[in-house]
């Protein structure tokens, strides 16, 4: 069960202090504790430490996210969907996922338009569903893709869950480039310099021979 093991995500939205307010979270701006979706095992994972057992579902709530196109990670150009939640130790975490894990990630979350919530207002469950690959796919025969559902929260949760993602500049280092394309964001806020710096970046025509540089 997810409550047995402090770094599966907290299902808790208020991280305040009763008597000063103050909130109970430990994050180092710019470096969230990387989760990773292993599409390989289908399992989450963090460093070498197994976080759920193979095609265990997980869920979280996500205190910030975007979805966007970018070349990050060494991975190429991929559309990704990038989660921040808080750990049951209080740590910002993030997680990525990308490909048709992103497109389930869009058809299992269609409702949010109609129930006028977006994914930072609801408890997400990411299932781990086993595929088998296809001639010529590479190494191994199965693999995993991620499929979500959600569940909304209360009106009061939902309020907490807005002033934390307010009060907190949330981003990951590692994955900021200033040749991303976004689709949608919530709650994602890397420092202004950073933005007004890939903005310019972007502004600036090619000069012959050279590469612009990003924050990779």
């Amino acid at each position: 069960m997810q409550e047995k093991n402090p770094l599966l995500p907290s299902l808790e939205t208020n991280f305040a202090n009763q008597e000063t307010g103050e909130l109970q979270i430990k994050y180092r701006p710019g470096f969230p504790r990387h989760y990773r979706f292993d599409a390989s095992r289908g399992l989450i994972s963090l460093s070498d430490m197994n976080i759920t057992k193979k095609a265990e579902p997980i869920s979280f709530i996500p205190i910030s996210y975007r979805i966007f196109q970018d070349d990050i990670l060494g991975y190429g150009l991929k559309k990704w969907a990038e989660f921040f939640f808080i750990n049951q130790l209080g740590h910002v975490c993030s997680l990525l996922f990308h490909g048709y894990s992103v497109e389930n990630l869009e058809k299992g979350t269609h409702d949010l338009y109609y129930d006028e919530v977006n994914l930072s207002e609801v408890i997400l469950t990411v299932t781990p569903i086993e595929k088998t690959k296809k001639e010529g796919e590479g190494k191994g025969s199965k693999y995993f893709i991620a499929e979500f559902s959600y569940k909304v929260l209360s009106n009061e949760q939902r309020n907490e869950m807005k002033l934390l993602g307010e009060a907190l500049n949330v981003w990951r280092t590692d994955t900021l480039t200033g040749n991303s394309t976004m689709e949608l964001s919530v709650n994602y806020n890397p420092p202004n310099q950073l933005i007004e710096a890939d903005s310019y970046a972007e502004e600036i025509p090619e000069l012959e021979g050279q590469t612009p540089k990003n924050d990779k």
